[in-house]
């Protein structure tokens, strides 16, 4: 499977397509932590009915264009106009009122990007932004992710980062003889080379969502869930991706409130709606205690959000329905802390029967997964993720058995 726009820690479409085994035909799908839709191009190739959320912007972006049933053929040839028409702008025409009126995102932009691709991003921004009436919904988002393809790299990319499709970007030059417009019409070809070189049978639908909040999906709508639960503490998928979606119309502060809103982080809010039973379940991490108090509070915030959403997930799987978790034990200070088993204790307690549980091994050249002891190398990252998958069923029915 050829992805389309670089994503750390992406799921395995092998693991992703043995979870579908056994769905009824007309299953509904949901992933609602979609990520760059790995679940959901696995569903729509499939002829699976998929619904997608994400928190992240650029996450949804990324599963609306991999997973679109539509003829992307026309991209080049409105990306050309689009470089031609950005040639012709003033610059002192090309207003960016989240970037212009942010004096801190302001200074995000001229730290990350010089002077020359500052200017050239800022023309195509304004140009997409304001060719949404006479640009197809498809092949506009086509473009944004082309756009977003020269600027997320490895590498050399229209940003002095390296390590931006990473989430960890570090500056590494102040200055750049990047070419941003030949770069993104090329990046536009490879991406419809890539669209169009597999075609799948039925879109997904997805959407910005918070998966503890899902108020859109119907009760007992969705047969199957499949998604991997972010890992605590481990990644953090914004801090790369705030380098595109500046330019899409988002300021730092939204940003960093968004971040603080995700599950994993350690800057993170507490969600109100928490299940009773999270604070039971944190007895399963035996060495939990010994963390100081900060380290305490980030783990216990992470078990709220992990029953709000396995709640919320009960609230809209069928009765018999399934869920499928892709897990990934973390590491905070040394001490190890078992997420699947505190994903474990807590949808038991929820409602669901767990039907399987087995580790995947992973490539020793996995770079996004957490350590397991304090020195922070290669050697001591992660070797597998539990891969766990649970029927729904009611508490009634857990306690008599």
């Amino acid at each position: 499977m050829r992805t389309i726009h670089p994503f750390p820690a992406r799921m395995a479409p092998d693991t992703v397509k043995r979870l579908f085994r056994g769905l009824p035909t007309r299953a509904t799908v949901l992933d609602p932590m979609c990520g760059s839709g790995v679940v959901l191009r696995c569903a729509a190739e499939m002829g699976y009915k998929s619904i997608g959320f994400d928190i992240d912007p650029l996450a949804v972006l990324m599963s609306r264009v991999w997973t679109a049933k539509a003829s992307v053929r026309s991209a080049l040839a409105e990306a050309e106009t689009v470089v031609e028409r950005a040639r012709m702008l003033r610059l002192r025409d090309c207003k960016l009122p989240w970037i212009d009126e942010c004096p801190e995102t302001k200074r995000f932009t001229k730290f990350w990007f010089a002077n020359e691709q500052r200017r050239k991003l800022r023309q195509l921004s304004y140009l997409l932004i304001h060719s949404s009436s006479n640009i197809p919904v498809h092949i506009r988002n086509c473009l944004w992710l082309a756009f977003s393809r020269i600027i997320i790299t490895k590498h050399a990319g229209a940003s002095l980062a390296w390590d931006v499709s990473h989430s960890r970007p570090h500056k590494m030059r102040e200055e750049n003889d990047f070419d941003v417009e030949s770069m993104f019409l090329r990046s536009t070809a490879r991406l419809i080379e890539t669209l169009e070189d597999e075609e799948i049978k039925c879109s997904a639908r997805v959407r910005i969502g918070d998966c503890r909040r899902l108020s859109r999906i119907q009760q007992h709508s969705v047969d199957a869930v499949i998604t991997s639960p972010p890992y605590l503490n481990a990644i953090d998928y914004l801090r790369g991706h705030k380098l595109s979606l500046v330019w899409m119309g988002h300021s730092i502060p939204s940003l960093r409130d968004l971040r603080a809103k995700s599950i994993g982080t350690e800057a993170a809010k507490l969600h109100p709606d928490a299940h009773a039973g999270w604070n039971e379940a944190l007895s399963s991490l035996r060495e939990y205690p010994d963390l100081p108090i900060r380290q305490q509070n980030i783990i216990a915030k992470y078990a709220r959000d992990a029953s709000c959403f396995l709640s919320e997930m009960h609230r809209l799987i069928r009765p018999g329905g399934c869920l499928a978790l892709v897990l990934g034990d973390s590491n905070i200070r040394g001490c190890r802390i078992e997420n699947s088993k505190l994903f474990s204790h807590l949808a038991r307690q929820i409602g669901f029967k767990k039907t399987s549980q087995h580790r995947r091994h992973l490539k020793e050249n996995h770079r996004y997964l957490p350590v397991i002891s304090k020195d922070d190398s290669l050697e001591n990252r992660m070797r597998y993720e539990v891969i766990q998958t649970y029927v729904a069923v009611s508490k009634k029915s857990l306690r008599r058995q």
